[in-house]
């Protein structure tokens, strides 16, 4: 059954990227076209810098367009994840795959330039994340969004990982990991699957947080794994 899954999985993420990414592209293209021919008519120097520009104001719309592209194809796909466990060749492992395949998409082409914005808290929101207000996500490397919940005010370093999964042999696990309100998170930590950090926590930076943890209120962590240092 594995020898069979695995050529079909990256066949289908192939598939699913080239699609993905060919849809995106259409608007930007279009105003890459669309500044070509008025480029044409003007003097070398201004048609290069329209065309430049297009370039430039086309990337970010092809990022925009993937980042709502993948919303749309979460809801039309009835992607969730479901807290449990399943083995690789399960429905329920292939769906959770599929889920965080396309975050990857956005992920690797855009989502890294929008760190620390907005925009960003507005996509994972969009994927299912309960984010509170005030909450300041520096982190693009947040998977199984449905699964996550990040209190008011909280602090989300640079390259903190955070997954609701789990895989072990053939098995993967999903449980929610659940952040209080003020929490801060140091940059390069790692959050594992079924952790609770309750409200006004610090965890230092490249700690890693194991399955299952809570991690009590007002205190400060750190470490490998993370212990309790007051």
């Amino acid at each position: 059954m594995m020898d069979f899954l695995y050529p079909f999985l990256s066949l289908f993420g192939l598939i699913v990227t080239s699609l993905v990414v060919g849809v995106a592209a259409t608007p930007a293209v279009w105003l890459v076209q669309r500044a070509v021919e008025r480029a044409a008519t003007l003097n070398e120097w201004l048609g290069a810098l329209m065309i430049g520009l297009a370039l430039g104001f086309g990337y970010v719309l092809f990022g925009i367009s993937t980042m709502i592209l993948v919303i749309i194809l979460r809801f039309v796909l009835g992607l969730r994840n479901r807290e449990g466990s399943a083995h690789f060749y399960q429905p329920a492992a292939f769906l959770s795959a599929v889920n965080n395949y396309l975050i990857h998409i956005v992920h690797f082409l855009f989502l890294p330039l929008v760190r620390g914005t907005p925009p960003l808290i507005w996509f994972y929101r969009a994927l299912g994340a309960k984010i509170g207000k005030g909450a300041f996500i520096m982190s693009t490397r947040i998977w199984d969004l449905d699964m996550l919940e990040i209190g008011d005010g909280s602090v989300i370093g640079g390259n903190v990982g955070i997954s609701a999964h789990a895989v072990e042999g053939t098995k993967g696990t999903m449980k929610p990991v659940r952040i209080g309100k003020n929490v801060s998170i140091g940059a390069d930590t790692l959050i594992l699957p079924g952790v609770t950090i309750e409200d006004n926590v610090v965890v230092g930076a490249k700690s890693l947080v194991p399955k299952g943890a809570v991690l009590e209120r007002d205190s400060t962590y750190g470490g490998v794994p993370v212990k309790k240092i007051r």
